[in-house]
């Protein structure tokens, strides 16, 4: 009885996920084929007993069906847009701003909640987000209650924008006015001030550009990295390192959990849960950012445990809960689906790759760091070969190099800032140890971008059945490397 509980759960699980993933392909059920399952679910309690499989098959093919009909549902819902009445219109709006505004090069993006809008009859309240684009020189900040007078356009990247609650956009507003600050949580407050007075510590105990470098990879912020840098790291493949991603959160996680190795198993765990929380509320809290601390954390407790049907099967109960929320994750945000498959690297292909890389009782760290990156680095290739159709060649020597220095620049470079709250000479003098992290880092790059033997191959397409293909092969390699070290 119980493997067949099992089986339910696995099957209803990967049959809600794609469920979810064939009506982004436009394979979509009527609600009556739904009704018609539900009868078929009714039926199939009565021949529990005897055709289990049968009833399985039934119940599988039900999920599979149920979601695709929910996600069709819940995509209306998000995608129905509450401003589309007033677009090309020039009106006078009242919101909340709900986010860091962000730095461009000429420019700053501003996300503001709207309360009301301005309409012959009166204010009005509406509801939904817009981005606008304002001057470089104004002095906005996360929590400013604004009242001003704008053009509303329909949005660019429509389906990204629109999972995170943006319905149009604008630019360089006027009759811009401040009508009170701060109307937001105390706790939000203060992790905002705490962020931006971490923000300033880091611009003053590094010089530039490592500042920007250490700012991008603690904070996710890449504005402030020059075009060279950003060029070096999208050609070698370590542009990953200034997002919070759920690989980057892995490699913090991996290093702590080196580093109190002599604890017990739930001891490092916990210590590095608790580790990875506090850094999260201190550098964001941005939806995109938590899912990627509880993927990391997940990862990382797969790594502990190598126990795989239970971390995989709580993996898939996490992925559920998130499309649920929002089946547009699964289709149109690239951050879920690679952090996503980076856990399912950690998961399957980690533990393959721990029974064939040598130094394990010599550097036990080292080991665990480069696992971790391999693990996730081999998980979500195929994918960023369809997305993007492009390979940078030198990018598993950059990254097998680079990835025990990532979490140790992350570590020593947010430990200097905080000591720079306390004591600012005390966080110049500790800054110099992560600064000499995060130069390596910049140096390895520009040196490795700059090999003449190697370079960025060019993809005209990687096509859905090649990635099937790709992560065919992967699955294959794990089942032989498993079935040799049994042997």
């Amino acid at each position: 009885m119980l493997i067949w509980r099992i089986h339910f759960i696995y099957t209803g699980l990967l049959a809600f996920i794609g469920g979810v993933w064939v009506w982004f392909l436009e394979f979509r059920f009527s609600g009556a084929t739904t009704l018609i399952l539900f009868l078929l679910i009714g039926g199939a309690g009565v021949i529990w007993r005897r055709y289990k499989s049968i009833v399985l098959w039934i119940f599988t093919l039900s999920i599979f069906i149920l979601a695709n009909f929910y996600t069709g549902i819940r995509q209306n819902l998000l995608t129905t847009n509450p401003l589309e009445h007033y677009l090309n219109q020039t009106v006078s709006v009242k919101g909340l701003v709900v986010q860091k505004p962000v730095f461009k090069q000429y420019y700053q993006n501003l996300t503001l909640k709207l309360d009301a809008l301005l309409t012959p009859t009166g204010w009005q309240s509406v509801s939904g987000k817009i981005l606008i684009k304002i001057p470089p020189t104004w002095s906005l900040e996360y929590g400013d209650c604004l009242e001003m007078k704008l053009k509303l356009e329909s949005i660019e990247n429509q389906n990204y924008l629109i999972q995170r609650g943006i319905y149009a956009q604008s630019q360089y507003p006027s009759q811009l006015k401040v009508t009170n600050q701060k109307k937001i949580f105390l706790l939000s407050k203060w992790l905002y001030q705490l962020r931006k007075q971490l923000d300033q510590n880091i611009e003053f105990i590094l010089p530039f550009p490592d500042s920007a470098l250490l700012r991008g990879i603690l904070l996710g912020e890449k504005e402030g990295l020059s075009v060279q840098i950003v060029t070096d790291f999208r050609r070698t493949g370590l542009a990953h390192i200034v997002a919070l991603s759920g690989t980057n959160i892995s490699y913090i996680l991996a290093f702590i959990t080196a580093l109190f190795g002599f604890m017990p198993k739930k001891w490092r765990f916990g210590l590095s849960a608790l580790c990875i929380i506090l850094f999260v509320m201190m550098v964001d809290t941005e939806t995109s950012v938590i899912r990627a601390a509880v993927l990391g954390i997940l990862g990382m407790w797969a790594i502990l445990e190598q126990r795989l049907a239970q971390s995989f099967l709580l993996l898939l109960w996490v992925a559920v809960g998130m499309l649920i929320f929002n089946p547009g994750f699964l289709a149109y945000d690239l951050g879920f689906q690679l952090s996503f498959l980076a856990v399912l690297g950690l998961i399957f292909v980690g533990p393959a790759l721990s029974k064939i890389l040598p130094l394990k009782y010599k550097y036990p760290y080292l080991r665990q760091i480069l696992i971790t990156t391999l693990a996730a680095q081999i998980a979500v290739l195929p994918w960023v070969l369809h997305q993007f159709g492009q390979l940078a060649l030198v990018a598993p020597l950059a990254n097998l190099v680079a990835a025990p220095v990532i979490p140790l620049a992350m570590l020593l470079g947010t430990l200097a800032s905080l000591i720079a709250f306390i004591w600012i000479k005390l966080g110049i003098f500790c800054g110099f140890f992560a600064d000499l992290c995060l130069k390596f880092i910049l140096l390895l790059s520009h040196s490795l971008a700059n090999l003449t033997f190697f370079g960025t191959a060019e993809l005209k397409s990687f096509p859905l059945f090649l990635v099937l293909v790709f992560y065919g092969i992967i699955i294959g390699g794990i089942l032989l490397i498993n079935k040799k070290h049994k042997g």
